[in-house]
């Protein structure tokens, strides 16, 4: 019971879980998260790291942001209407447009419809 109850200890202090969200896959995901940057900051002291745990997770997370995070400039996010669905009177918003186009289209139907 003393590693688990000091793993406890060390989490609370920098959890990125919180038992307030509603969906039970996401506060799994998120305390899964917090001991894998726990384990990694444990064998980084190991190997002789100097950071306290508070430099060693901001180091991290601006890293990780770094290497995976989004391009400023990158398309995804931003909703179009579709022109198809618009005119067939229905309001439908997409992420999804052609690039040669530049026209908001539904992936499944519309796509298909409008370069045919």
């Amino acid at each position: 019971m003393g590693g688990v109850d000091l793993t406890d200890n060390m989490l609370h202090f920098y959890a990125m879980s919180r038992t307030h969200l509603k969906k039970y896959y996401r506060i799994i995901f998120l305390h899964f998260l917090d001991i894998t940057v726990l384990n990694s900051y444990i064998l980084y002291k190991r190997l002789g790291g100097r950071k306290s745990r508070l430099n060693f997770v901001i180091d991290l997370s601006e890293k990780l942001i770094e290497k995976y995070g989004r391009d400023k400039n990158c398309n995804a996010g931003r909703r179009k209407r579709c022109v198809v669905c618009r005119e067939k009177g229905k309001r439908e918003e997409s992420i999804y447009w052609c690039e040669s186009c530049k026209t908001g289209l539904c992936a499944a139907p519309c796509f298909g419809l409008y370069h045919s």
